[in-house]
């Protein structure tokens, strides 16, 4: 059976080379100053106009609005045929290029204080890597980028799974903030398929030991860069409250001082607040003297909470941001390895479960354990 001849046909960019052009002879080499002429092909026909410019990126902007015009054509005897209503008028689309784009989404980034890390990484991932790959495959607008476009760009990425994942959130960020603009028609991200992280590729979170643990707190005196002194003993406090008391990083960071106190029924102990079970009872974690004193012993004495400047989203995200990039720190200063000699990725989480089993072993019962933990 013959195959259907497409409906909507494709428009290319030519040149007409002058004489003295070193591309003459080859009508498909478009990057020149050479006079450009759109080619499309109607019934096995083909036909040619001129494109009324030299510049080639105005000629393929041309094309692709004929193209255009085309599928909206196609579309209305379609519908006609089939006895439906008009098609509704098409909004606008603002033809913009991949650069233009790409600089405009970074900008708008800036205002949000993303902060100078994540502003290298977006620029990074679009600036650099998707407009170089469109510059290379002859792609100028963002509204020519096709899903195949960007299965292709992906295999270029020479990044870790887990990597890989997080830059493609950002990719489909990107067009969405496009699309909210009204400089693409949809999302291509849309039929991307997802990145699935591979058992091998989770690292495991191991419990650490009492001398595992002594390791770590003294590697905090081993991060330097533009970190104080001060910023390290605040660090190795959290580090402490983490590990006794089973609180995930941000909890950690917005602990009030007033939620530390001394036990009077165990004479020398602290406890801490954690919440309020279902029942309404409240739930306390028991600190050491040595530990408590330490954590109490922070220079920022009139500050509402130990381990930020205040409990407003904005000051615990900055606080919790701050911590886990010295946890980052801290795991490259860490030689901390496991039973079979493999060095051990540190992370805040892994305190967690070091209280966890720390409670089993001393004989918690494990519904105490899930109630200290939150579960």
């Amino acid at each position: 059976m013959a195959r259907a001849a497409r409906t909507v046909p494709t428009v290319t960019v030519k040149s007409r080379h002058r004489e003295d052009c070193k591309y003459k002879g080859d009508g498909n080499r478009i990057a020149c100053d050479c006079p450009k002429q759109l080619v499309w092909s109607v019934q096995g026909r083909e036909r040619r106009i001129s494109a009324d410019t030299c510049d080639y990126e105005k000629a393929e902007g041309k094309a692709r609005e004929m193209e255009q015009s085309y599928e909206l054509a196609a579309e209305d005897i379609r519908r006609s045929k089939l006895g439906l209503p008009p098609r509704e008028p098409q909004k606008k689309i603002e033809r913009i290029t991949v650069e233009d784009a790409v600089s405009q989404f970074i900008a708008t980034k800036q205002t949000e204080n993303i902060g100078t890390r994540y502003t290298l990484t977006l620029k990074s991932t679009f600036a650099a890597s998707l407009v170089s790959y469109c510059h290379s495959h002859e792609i100028m607008y963002l509204r020519d980028i096709r899903l195949t476009d960007l299965e292709a760009w992906r295999g270029t990425w020479q990044l870790g799974t887990l990597t890989k994942q997080k830059t493609q959130s950002r990719v489909v960020g990107f067009f969405d903030y496009c699309l909210r603009r009204d400089w693409i028609d949809k999302n291509p991200t849309l039929g991307l398929g997802k990145i699935r992280i591979k058992s091998e590729d989770r690292r495991p979170t191991i419990a650490l030991d009492d001398q595992q643990f002594k390791e770590l707190l003294s590697a905090i005196d081993q991060i330097n860069g533009r970190n104080t002194d001060e910023q390290r003993r605040k660090f190795r406090a959290l580090v402490l409250l983490q590990r006794w008391t089973g609180l995930a990083i941000t909890d950690a960071a917005k602990i009030e001082r007033q939620r530390l106190e001394a036990d009077v029924e165990n004479s020398g102990w602290y406890r801490l607040f954690l919440r309020r079970a279902k029942t309404g009872t409240p739930v306390y974690a028991a600190l050491a003297p040595i530990v408590a004193e330490e954590i109490l012993d922070l220079s920022e004495g009139n500050s509402r909470c130990l381990f930020s400047e205040g409990v407003t989203k904005r000051e615990v995200k900055n606080a919790v941001k701050r911590y886990t990039e010295l946890y980052v720190k801290l795991n490259k200063e860490s030689n901390i390895t496991n039973e079979r000699g493999e060095k051990v990725w540190i992370h805040s989480h892994m305190l967690r479960d070091s209280y966890a089993v720390w409670l089993l072993e001393n004989g918690c019962p494990t519904e105490d354990v899930a109630n200290l933990l939150g579960h």
